[in-house]
């Protein structure tokens, strides 16, 4: 295996772009990191207020350019670092950036194969960061754990081997999280590792073919996780990994891709393919669906939900669902199979041709604030991040990357 740390600005993978970036201490109040998938809280939810939204006058500038590679990796933020992954020519990268300037302040490197089966492969998990600890994860199985300082490895685990996971059709895609002293995954099994040493804690029953992250969640006092494999959803004690409780739910393909949501002793999830959506009750040991329907139909990213609202992509339509009814609300087309956060009362959405498109979380209807064009290519299923004043996004094929400044003028 090639493995390779380097600290550098490598103008082979960076592409230079001038600029006049507004990033001032008089937006620090405002900042907050995004320490791994989905956001501090895992909900999609950024709790940063007061960056500019009003691009029809104030056009936000594209701060720094960053050609990664193709991949589905999403972004995490640290201490003014970015932290994300590409695959070029048969090697995955996990690249750290320096979040204001876009210099390259290291790499690691590990040879591993694009598995671009039907899509353009390359890396899907999303770095987390924890302490002084940056974790990863790659599309066969590998999890990794360096120092997010300087990219030197600190352990490393196969989890094909370690916990006997069978790579799924479209390899895995999920990423790890980290909750108090483990770092957990799903590769089909839901396993718990300690986070300093890498050495397993529990591990779960094989629920079969995994794409999707699991989620802590709080029982009544009782810790949990919820995962959402091929089975299903699964509900799985936080101390030794025991079934609490599932709910079946088959996906064509196997594939149930979506993190799912918690929200208090509910859990929402969503699957494509004409599957459809439920929110789901977690009391007395048993999983109680309280609605079902195909009124949302997450292919690629989930929900965000705002103020008693689901939002999020019905496979190509942006919507608006009644989370206590899954009624809809509104539907709109034309921003393709896209993604989105959600900041300060805002949908921050990335469309398939890669517009950002600003939209009112609003029940009432849909209403747009603002877009721009800020990438091209196709199927730019990623998450985009709001940190610090910069929304960063990427493409997929290429794995052109973008930092957006948005901060106040």
């Amino acid at each position: 295996m090639k493995r390779s740390v380097k600290i550098q600005n490598n103008p082979l993978f960076r592409t230079p772009y001038l600029f006049s970036v507004v990033f001032l201490s008089t937006f620090s109040a405002f900042a907050e990191d995004w320490p791994q998938f989905r956001g501090p809280n895992q909900n999609g939810i950024s709790s940063e207020t007061g960056w500019n939204t009003d691009w029809a006058s104030s056009e936000p500038t594209i701060a720094w350019r960053a050609r990664l590679g193709a991949g589905y990796s999403s972004f995490s933020v640290s201490d003014g670092k970015v932290y994300t992954m590409g695959h070029v020519d048969g090697t995955d990268v996990l690249y750290c950036f320096d979040a204001k300037t876009g210099d390259e302040v290291w790499r690691y490197e590990y040879n591993a194969e694009i598995r671009d089966k039907q899509h353009e492969g390359g890396p899907a998990s999303t770095p987390s960061i924890d302490g002084d600890k940056v974790y990863t994860a790659s599309r066969d199985g590998r999890l990794f754990c360096l120092n997010k300082n300087n990219g030197t490895v600190i352990w490393e685990k196969n989890m094909t081997e370690a916990v006997n996971a069978k790579i799924p059709t479209w390899a895995f895609a999920g990423s790890p999280i980290v909750w108090n002293q483990y770092v957990v995954i799903d590769v089909g099994r839901t396993v718990a590792m300690d986070k300093e040493t890498g050495d397993i804690v529990w591990k779960s029953e094989d629920y079969g073919s995994a794409y999707s992250t699991p989620v802590p969640m709080d029982l009544n006092g009782r810790a949990a996780f919820a995962s959402f494999p091929e089975f299903g959803l699964v509900i799985l004690d936080a101390k030794d990994g025991s079934e609490i409780c599932r709910h079946e739910w088959e996906t064509n393909y196997g594939v149930n891709a979506t993190m799912p949501l918690v929200i208090g002793n509910k859990v929402f999830i969503s699957s494509g393919y004409n599957r459809g959506c439920a929110l789901i009750e977690i009391a007395d040991g048993s999983a109680n669906v309280l609605w079902e329907n195909t009124n949302m139909r997450n292919h690629m990213n989930p929900c965000v939900l705002y103020e008693g609202y689901l939002y999020g992509f019905d496979d190509k339509d942006l919507a608006c669902l009644d989370l206590k009814t899954g009624e809809t609300k509104w539907s709109e087309g034309g921003l393709g199979k896209g993604s989105l956060i959600l900041s300060d009362g805002k949908l921050i959405c990335l469309s398939d041709r890669g517009e950002l498109v600003l939209v009112k979380a609003d029940p009432s209807g849909y209403n747009e604030i603002s877009r721009t064009q800020v990438l091209g290519g196709k199927n730019l299923w990623t998450q985009p991040v709001l940190s610090g004043g910069m929304i960063y996004a990427r493409n997929n094929a290429k794995g052109d990357a973008v930092a957006v400044n948005v901060s106040p003028s």
